[in-house]
């Protein structure tokens, strides 16, 4: 199956398989699953995507993270050059409507930092393997940004389990997740 289609079909199972009341309890139980995790309590600095639409909720996590202390970073699009820049975000209220409506920080809320100091960054898709490769939206962002940053930063795939697919094709620009999170529980991404 391509990537297109598989996009297509889990964007859909995501949004129809899980109802509101549901969602809440999966999106504590990731949380959860998260924040007793070491590579959560050792790290200081934690870039999260923020969710929009069916997506795992992150604002809960985002504020959590805040609330012990450690700093958040948001990412932010540069379309023109197709990257992902990381701001600094020190209240979850310094964000607005952006691109795609996503939250993003308000103009002069952005505090552009260097992703050298990223301890942690908590990756958004659509469907995963058990090896740690996504599909995402199909605009390459995050694999760019992982592919400049790779060597030293742990990553977490949040995603809900249903969003698990047996095998993923990837391309060499393709850049796995090296811990995949759901409401089941954290694992370590599986080498090929």
């Amino acid at each position: 199956m391509n990537k297109n289609t598989l996009r297509a079909e889990y964007k859909s199972l995501r949004k129809n398989f899980i109802d509101k009341n549901n969602k809440a309890v999966l999106d504590k139980k990731i949380l959860n699953n998260l924040i007793s995790s070491s590579l959560y309590i050792n790290a200081k600095n934690i870039m999260c995507f923020v969710s929009f639409d069916s997506e795992v909720d992150t604002h809960n996590i985002i504020k959590h993270i805040l609330e012990d202390g450690k700093n958040v970073y948001v990412p932010i699009t540069n379309n023109e050059k197709k990257e992902l820049l990381v701001s600094k975000l020190d209240d979850f209220n310094d964000l607005e409507l952006g691109f795609y409506n996503i939250l993003t920080p308000r103009e002069n809320k952005i505090n552009l930092v260097s992703p050298d100091i990223l301890d942690l960054i908590l990756v958004p898709g659509l469907v995963y393997d058990k090896y740690g490769y996504r599909i995402g939206y199909g605009g390459g962002y995050y694999d760019r940004f992982l592919s400049q940053n790779n060597l030293h930063l742990l990553t977490i795939g949040i995603f809900y389990s249903i969003q698990e697919y047996n095998f993923l094709d990837h391309e060499v620009y393709d850049i796995p997740v090296k811990n995949i999170i759901t409401e089941i529980s954290l694992q370590d991404a599986e080498t090929i």
